[in-house]
């Protein structure tokens, strides 16, 4: 269980996970032995499972975010899952419950790339019975936490939804910090 220190670490990590072990041990109230050995704990807890960097998706040329959701046919969803984390433009997929059993966030160039995608990549994964898409008319996140909960669970803070992969947890299916596969220059 987190006690409230561990929580403004944890919140403070989430702002800015290059933030130096003497600003965040002042931030927190904390001399920096003590803090770094409470960052290391929550890391050994699995609290913390890394760091990364955010990037700015329209900056390498992708104008276009989205969120898809997909309902599927359950008997193959091994294979959908397994499809999902191979394609690059697929960024987060999360399982949920309601109307859809799947949500994606996606990104590409443009809106005819995005009829592309829908039309002739994601209609054909395994299972795929309906999507129902929402582009993101205002570009990214403008409240809260756009890194996720990280566990902290505050209120209004990040996406909170079963998502897939083994274990459990965020997936990030471009790999690569998020960057899709075209940006980063490899054919995969």
């Amino acid at each position: 269980m987190l006690d409230m220190l561990d929580r403004k670490i944890v919140a403070a990590l989430e702002r800015d996970a290059r933030i130096s072990f003497g600003e965040l041990a002042e931030e927190v109230g904390l001399s920096k032995t003590p803090c770094w050995k409470r960052v290391k704990a929550l890391e050994d807890l699995g609290v913390i499972r890394g760091y990364s960097t955010r990037v700015d998706p329209a900056s390498i040329g992708f104008g276009i975010e989205a969120f898809i959701q997909v309902s599927i046919d359950f008997e193959v969803s091994d294979a959908f899952e397994a499809a999902v984390r191979k394609h690059p433009l697929i960024r987060r997929c999360y399982a949920t419950t309601g109307e859809a059993d799947y949500l994606l966030q996606i990104v590409t160039v443009d809106m005819r790339a995005l009829d592309r995608m829908l039309r002739e990549e994601l209609s054909r994964l395994p299972g795929v019975r309906r999507t129902v898409t929402s582009p993101d008319c205002q570009r990214g996140p403008r409240h809260g936490n756009d890194a996720g909960c990280a566990a902290c669970r505050s209120p209004g803070r990040g996406l909170h939804a079963r998502e897939t992969g083994s274990g459990g947890g965020h997936v990030c299916y471009a790999g690569a910090g998020g960057v899709p596969a075209e940006a980063r220059g490899d054919d995969r």
